[in-house]
């Protein structure tokens, strides 16, 4: 694929060649959801060009790298507050998988501005929640968004996902967190 790194392995699509099952946003941020008004302020990615800076890829030893080729690291995520002055360190970003299993984190996502939503441009998900990354090392990943509230078995689009690109998911935490 065009702009992934070299020896990277971008995204694999699940084993049956179509695409992932996928989620709607939720239906409180859409027009007359009683959360619209807050999406209307949302950034909103709307080309590869400003998608691309946020996509992971996988490496051929199994680790998350950025499109400069760079070993991906959580540690330093934060959230930050709607007025923008204040941050809480989480350790994990927020992350979305597309149906066709590409992967985007944000380390610094902000209520208001950027959010699951962000990514795609509102449109549905095969996974949406928060990721934590260490030395390029996947190890905790949940479904925690409320833009989306996927369901547990969502988690399943990503783990295989993983395993497809050549990912040792056994040592990953995957946590359904939701109640949806």
């Amino acid at each position: 694929r065009e702009n992934m790194p070299e020896g990277m392995i971008g995204a694999q699509g699940p084993a049956n060649g179509g695409s992932y099952s996928t989620t709607p946003m939720h239906d409180d941020y859409k027009p007359g959801g009683i959360d619209y008004f807050s999406e209307q302020k949302v950034t909103y990615c709307d080309g590869e060009a400003q998608r691309l800076p946020h996509e992971i890829f996988i490496g051929q030893d199994g680790r998350a790298y950025d499109v400069h080729g760079n070993l991906v690291d959580t540690s330093g995520a934060r959230v930050i507050s709607v007025d923008g002055k204040r941050t809480k360190t989480t350790g994990k970003a927020i992350f979305v998988m597309d149906s066709s299993g590409r992967i985007f984190i944000e380390m610094l996502p902000q209520r208001y501005k950027f959010h699951h939503s962000t990514f795609i441009s509102g449109k549905s998900v095969a996974m949406a929640g928060e990721i934590q990354i260490t030395n390029g090392q996947i190890v905790f990943i949940n479904n925690n968004s409320g833009y989306y509230k996927p369901v547990g078995a969502f988690l399943e689009n990503i783990k295989m996902e993983l395993i497809s690109r050549g990912v040792e998911v056994s040592s990953i935490v995957f946590k359904n967190v939701s109640p949806f």
